[in-house]
């Protein structure tokens, strides 16, 4: 699924190729570091 795991990228087919700009970066990284935090977690 592209952008699996960032809420606003998720099965967005106009990010497919995009770059996130500074602030959309900053959601994203920390979406996907809560992420990995439950799974270390199990």
């Amino acid at each position: 699924t592209k952008g699996k795991g960032v809420s606003y990228m998720e099965n967005q087919a106009g990010w497919h190729g995009k770059a996130p700009n500074d602030e959309e970066y900053a959601i994203a990284m920390a979406e996907l570091k809560a992420q990995l935090a439950e799974v270390e977690a199990m």
